[in-house]
């Protein structure tokens, strides 16, 4: 295999896995930003804080919407596990939104596109970095417009 493919074929795959990544910061982190303020406004108006578990982007482990069932490690693959599932919860037969293979894919896509533009170097790095804020960002900003 030649150097050059087997750089892309890595990008590639760590843009999936990246992308996987993101989807649970989209998803996750509109959540933790009204928990937060609500607790604030609370502690403001000094109303009780009732106690709810803590969500963050790494715990509680990846979950179905629908049936809070836990999404074991071999159903969290990204793009294979869609398409072997397909599209559905394992657990509950629910649809899974397209969301999560389409943003794999499209942060796979972009940090190809960086890779080919800018290269190897400190500058794709940086541009790598970058793109992978503004993706999650972007995605928040058109659900919730809070950012």
């Amino acid at each position: 295999m030649q150097p050059e493919t087997l750089i892309l074929l890595s990008i590639g795959i760590f843009g999936l896995l990246i992308g996987s990544f993101l989807n649970v910061v989209i998803n996750r982190l509109p959540t933790m930003l009204f928990s937060a303020w609500q607790e604030e406004c609370k502690n403001l108006l000094s109303q009780p804080i009732e106690e709810e578990p803590k969500v963050n982007l790494f715990f509680p482990r990846a979950f179905c919407p629908h049936c809070l069932h836990q999404i074991w490690a071999w159903h969290n693959i990204p793009i294979i596990s869609f398409i072997l599932l397909k599209g559905r919860c394992y657990n509950c037969t629910e649809r899974i939104s397209l969301q999560y293979p389409l943003i794999e894919i499209f942060t796979c896509l972009i940090s190809l596109m960086v890779y080919w533009h800018f290269g190897f170097n400190s500058t794709g790095v940086f541009a790598l970095l970058f793109v992978w804020l503004l993706i999650p960002m972007c995605f928040i900003d058109l659900e919730h417009q809070i950012l």
